[in-house]
């Protein structure tokens, strides 16, 4: 069976899974969950470095797919769900950033950048590139993480983002320049990995 084979029939399956949601199937919101619970933990932890409230995340965002699912259309349940714990995240970062808001009279120096020398003496190499990931620009990571941990196309990137998939191409490309230019030597290895 080709890609687009499988593509086709995914969305089929998915076109089939909302009719039933939408006539309040409660076992159609079950197959979501057990489909897209996981990834979306992960995509939220990644943003937020916080499993914890990543679940919390998760948790809403098949609430509120249930709470609005006579308005769903069938072909977007996939970039629906991530949007919502996107928008869920986003909001999580913005409290997190005026909690954390120092007091004018308090000026906190930020930590200097690892060296080369800290990066290669780190033992391993999947904590390192982790670490480079997480100092990515929000929105680089959140397109680098959506793509290729998720699979996600530009196309859907950009549905849940709400940007254009020509922003998501060039979001991923400064990150990939990012990562490059942050890992250094190590780059060269993990390419090797591929």
């Amino acid at each position: 069976m080709s890609t687009r084979d499988e593509g086709s029939a995914e969305s089929a399956d998915e076109r089939y899974l909302v009719s039933r949601l939408k006539a309040g199937e409660a076992a159609a919101l079950e197959e979501l969950v057990a489909r897209y619970h996981r990834p979306l933990v992960l995509h939220a932890s990644r943003l937020l470095d916080d499993l914890d409230v990543a679940q919390d995340i998760a948790q809403e965002v098949f609430i509120r797919l249930w709470q609005g699912r006579r308005g769903l259309r069938p072909e977007t349940v996939r970039a629906y769900v991530y949007r919502l714990a996107h928008n869920l995240a986003v909001d999580e970062l913005r409290k997190r950033s005026v909690r954390a808001r120092p007091l004018p009279i308090h000026r906190e120096t930020p930590a200097p950048p690892a060296t080369p020398a800290d990066v290669v003496a780190e033992k391993d190499l999947d904590e390192v590139v982790t670490r480079a990931i997480a100092r990515l620009p929000p929105r680089r990571r959140e397109v680098f993480v959506l793509s290729y941990f998720h699979q996600l196309s530009y196309q859907e990137i950009g549905s849940v983002m709400r940007i254009s998939p020509e922003t998501v191409k060039i979001h991923m490309a400064h990150a990939l320049a990012d990562l490059r230019a942050s890992l250094g030597p190590i780059w060269q290895q993990l390419r090797g990995r591929e």
